[in-house]
């Protein structure tokens, strides 16, 4: 299931250069505002920490935030100055870490030791190839969506009436 489109991430990438020097001027906190405005200038609903319940013991294995605009489920985390890109602890394996994770973070640590990528470059692949991507997995298993994200309406979702039907593009709502 793929939650980003390349305009998307064009738009997000620039909010993140933006709000990244505004970061290291406001502290982590501060970032929080400026996302959450900035999303929802876009017509993004924003979900931030407190809205996202954890589940049991790993319960703060989730995402800073969840913003939602028609079908585009945006999965973010957040970073202060102090846990920079090319910190060394984006690179250790952490308990809460799913399989997948653990690779990514060995095998950019293996990339930039070769030097094939800077350490900007991979403390960045690490969030997006790696954490994100454990989010996602972890949906239900380590923190719930809010509620009321289910109440959001879809439209153009191909479904298929049964096995012997053409997919066709209905409007539908998630229940």
């Amino acid at each position: 299931m793929r939650f980003v489109k390349v305009s998307l991430l064009r738009s997000a990438l620039s909010i993140l250069t933006e709000a990244f020097l505004f970061l290291q001027m406001e502290g982590k906190k501060e970032f929080y505002k400026k996302a959450k405005e900035a999303l929802e200038s876009e017509g993004y609903r924003y979900y931030g920490e407190d809205d996202i319940k954890g589940i049991g013991s790993s319960h703060m294995s989730k995402p800073d935030y969840i913003a939602v605009k028609g079908n585009i489920l945006v999965i973010g985390e957040i970073k202060s100055p102090k846990e920079g890109p090319t910190s060394a602890s984006w690179r250790q394996i952490q308990n809460s870490d799913g399989e997948e994770f653990k690779k990514v973070r060995l095998e950019v640590a293996e990339r930039e030791k070769l030097g094939l990528i800077s350490k900007e470059v991979g403390g960045h692949e690490i969030i997006i190839r790696g954490q994100i991507s454990d989010y996602i997995e972890k949906i239900g298993i380590t923190y719930h969506l809010p509620s009321d994200i289910f109440e959001l309406e879809f439209k153009d979702i191909p479904v298929k009436k049964n096995e012997d039907d053409d997919i066709s593009t209905k409007k539908r709502r998630h229940s």
